[in-house]
């Protein structure tokens, strides 16, 4: 058995752990049900509220948008026609199918899903590439993942939980990032929000980070944090309850933070 399949099924163990975990933590909610979406009528570019608005997006995908808030997002990550995007945990395509959208022929969305998924994922991805010939994939073990150059934005939605579960070693991960992106490049993260001060040990049990790690981690890969933005707040979240659900993704608290390179390089 090579050292990469012992490294995915630890991770797949260290998952199930962490959702044993969850009787630990307090009761979550279950449901996030629809409610309707009115995409802003300033600061929204057309070609952002045309990806946003597409007939390509199922209504499985458009339920979620009163709470992830899609063109305000894609408005603050500065994606534009003709960019070159990475994708960190594309699986889903909720954001994949917008940023394909907004891109164009011109663009290129570069999406990457760890092993530990499966191969339904694998399926659905390249169903998802076949369609969109400005997208290509990659199912890869992110310690050996190599990365494009001159990018323009990387994303990283409700993921980064995912990278310090499943064994990625986030520094050369980070730097790797950091080196793919053109000076002033943005690195746009989601992130289910934990307490103050909460130790990394509750990511496990909860699937929460507490904002000081992510900022900790970004910054001693040579980031600097350009703007936090509450667009996907909520403050009725006691966030003591493990986030394991798509439904309860959409009503726990998150933090949205972009970050850049510097303008100067630095790789």
């Amino acid at each position: 058995m090579t050292t990469s399949t012992l490294r995915y099924l630890a991770a797949v163990t260290m998952l199930a752990a962490a959702a044993s975990l969850a009787a630990f933590a307090s009761e979550a909610p279950t449901e996030a049900p629809p409610k309707p979406y009115e995409i802003p009528t300033k600061g929204i570019k057309d070609y952002i509220r045309k990806a946003v608005q597409s007939p390509d997006r199922p209504k499985a995908m458009t339920d979620h948008d009163f709470y992830r808030k899609p063109a305000e997002i894609l408005a603050l990550s500065d994606v534009r026609p003709g960019s070159k995007v990475i994708e960190l945990s594309s699986y889903g395509n909720y954001y994949s199918t917008m940023l394909s959208s907004v891109i164009g022929p011109k663009g290129k969305l570069y999406m990457y899903d760890m092993p530990f998924f499966g191969d339904q994922v694998k399926k659905d991805e390249q169903d998802f590439i076949a369609k969109h010939p400005n997208a290509v994939y990659e199912n890869v073990d992110f310690n050996k993942v190599e990365f494009p150059k001159n990018i323009d934005v990387v994303t990283c939605m409700s993921c980064f939980h995912e990278l310090m579960l499943t064994g990625v070693d986030l520094s050369p991960f980070l730097s790797k990032i950091y080196k793919s992106l053109r000076p002033g490049g943005t690195f746009i993260i989601i992130f289910y929000t934990a307490r103050d001060a909460t130790d990394t040990d509750a990511v496990g049990p909860l699937h929460r980070i507490d904002p000081s790690v992510v900022r900790g981690e970004l910054g001693a890969a040579g980031f600097a944090l350009y703007e936090e933005d509450r667009y996907l707040q909520n403050s009725s979240d006691d966030k003591t309850w493990l986030v394991d659900t798509e439904a309860q993704g959409d009503i726990a608290d998150r933090t949205v933070y972009k970050f850049r390179k510097s303008d100067l390089g630095g790789g």
